[in-house]
């Protein structure tokens, strides 16, 4: 009977927690009655009737409002993810806007002056082939902000051009050899056929940064690049001599070696570079069985 009144209290609304309370409260009272020392004005069945239904009564209430609290908070959270997913998709926007402006006009007016000079046919054969590099790396950059631009556009951005992996290396190894840097590329085993294609991206970008610094600080010094495959990692070294004088190589100072730590970063790898005697040295390891599907 006890639980009875509780489910009462707990569980039922409106009109059937009136009929249900009258009707129990009948039964304590007949029960109590029908003993031998039973009283009509003893207390003791009225207090065994309302405490179960009052306990059932705040449960109930408390759970409601647990419940509500639950929901609003709910609701608080959804709201903030979609103001945060709008505020997210406006700031790519505006970046987006602003690389174009800033970056594609002045990379495309570079390789329009270059284009230009050498259809002219007036400069020197090395000259001609050092702006045929020019705008051919102008072209492939070009290219790579447009790709960026449409991951960061919100909304349909059209078809996307592939992006790089391990395979480019050779053609991004002979296309630096074209702007005037001698490299060496040495490759220990094969792509695995399954690796994923964030870190074939991450490992380009991280020769294509490295390289570009040696050419940036050290000047046109020979350098190599060694890529290992092996069946869990893609290692890769990318060595250069110091440059005679004043440490010229400060990429470790600066945004090229935080990106290529971010990217390591991102495949639970590692990226280290520094001078180690006579030479300068990148090395990164990116793991391919615990690498995550990103966009980097």
């Amino acid at each position: 009977m006890l639980l009875a009144i509780y489910s009462i209290g707990a569980y039922s609304t409106g009109r059937r927690t009136w009929l249900g309370g009258a009707a129990t409260l009948v039964l304590v009272e007949a029960a109590h009655l029908v003993t031998a020392d039973g009283n009509p004005g003893d207390f003791l069945p009225l207090l065994t009737w309302a405490a179960p239904l009052a306990a059932g009564r705040l449960v109930r209430r408390r759970t409601l409002e647990a419940v509500a609290a639950a929901t609003q908070a709910a609701e608080v959270v959804a709201r903030r993810d979609a103001e945060l997913r709008q505020a997210c998709e406006h700031e790519r926007d505006r970046i987006a806007r602003e690389l174009h402006d800033v970056v594609a006009h002045a990379v495309s007016l570079m390789v329009v002056q270059a284009g230009a000079e050498l259809r002219l046919g007036a400069a020197a054969p090395q000259t001609r082939s050092a702006l045929d590099a020019v705008e051919t790396a102008g072209r492939q950059a070009l290219g790579d902000l447009r790709t960026m631009l449409g991951l960061l556009r919100s909304g349909p951005s059209g078809e996307l051009e592939p992006q790089p992996r391990l395979a480019d290396l050779p053609a991004l190894v002979q296309g630096v050899r074209a702007a005037g840097l001698p490299v060496i590329l040495q490759e220990t085993g094969c792509p695995p056929p399954d690796s994923p294609a964030a870190v074939g991206l991450s490992a380009y970008r991280i020769v294509q940064e490295s390289l570009t610094n040696v050419l940036k600080h050290a000047g046109p010094v020979l350098t190599t690049v060694r890529v290992a495959y092996g069946p869990d990692a893609v290692r890769l070294e990318v060595t250069s001599p110091l440059p005679a004088g004043p440490p010229a190589q400060r990429a470790a100072d600066g945004r090229g070696l935080l990106g290529m730590q971010e990217r390591g970063a991102l495949h639970l790898g590692a990226v280290s570079a520094g001078p180690e005697g006579a030479s300068w040295r990148v090395q990164a390891t990116l793991p391919l069985a615990t690498s995550r599907t990103a966009v980097p």
